[in-house]
């Protein structure tokens, strides 16, 4: 952690400023669908998915997920690891496009997720499908990865701009209306300092650090839950 902070250390002037615009404490319902229930019971075993579900906080399953999920995509089980990658990006991300087969390739070049496996995946990925690949990082160690999607990216832009920063987040495509308007907005613009998956990691850390979020999982569901009212004001502002 500490080491992410001394990387991310031009993030720390401006990380107030931004966690204020982006937090609006808005809910979002962390749900998990009776489909998505069905597969994962295929993939642990019936104490731990009761144990996954036995509370009726959205964010809280959540965090049960990853935690229960985590051992097993690095586990020794390939099979059982890609299976439980293609569950993560698919049946709960909702990532349909793609063929099945490039999960399982991440999955067999991430192996137990150790530190050179990770930094030569991300290094050879960059921004291509990182709303996908960051899922299963996310997934495996969400004390030091976290998801980096349209909603993420587009937030943080939106209080860059509002802050008259010249630094953007690679913003993948997105299905959210309100999202989409102000990603939109963003691709109109003819300069700006393209930032990727290591500064996203080195922003949140510092809103961690200034005590704004409590770790990284937090700092990426706040993002992700408040991004449609953060582009909507951006996309139009009240007077």
């Amino acid at each position: 952690m500490v080491a992410e902070v001394d990387h991310g250390r031009e993030w720390l002037g401006v990380a107030p400023a931004i966690w204020q615009i982006v937090n609006l404490a808005q809910p979002y319902p962390w749900a998990v669908g009776p489909t998505s229930r069905k597969r994962l019971a295929d993939l642990v075993p019936p104490d731990e998915f009761s144990a996954v579900f036995a509370t009726d906080d959205s964010a809280l399953i959540n965090r049960h997920l990853r935690s229960t999920l985590a051992p097993r995509l690095a586990g020794r089980d390939r099979t059982l690891a890609a299976a439980v990658a293609c569950w993560v990006v698919r049946s709960w991300g909702g990532i349909k496009g793609g063929p099945q087969q490039t999960i399982v390739d991440w999955s067999d070049a991430l192996g137990r997720y150790g530190g050179a496996a990770v930094n030569d995946f991300i290094e050879r990925h960059r921004d291509d499908r990182i709303s996908s690949w960051s899922k299963l990082l996310a997934f495996a160690d969400h004390a030091n990865h976290a998801i980096y999607d349209a909603r993420t990216a587009v937030a943080l832009n939106c209080a860059l701009a509002a802050l008259q920063d010249s630094r953007r987040f690679h913003m993948p495509a997105s299905q959210n209306r309100r999202v989409f308007a102000a990603r939109r907005k963003f691709l109109q613009e003819p300069n700006f300092e393209a930032r990727g998956y290591r500064d996203y990691l080195n922003l949140l850390t510092c809103f961690v650090v200034m005590r704004g979020a409590a770790d990284l999982l937090s700092a990426e569901m706040t993002l992700f839950a408040n991004a449609p009212n953060v582009a909507e004001a951006f996309v139009s502002p009240k007077s």
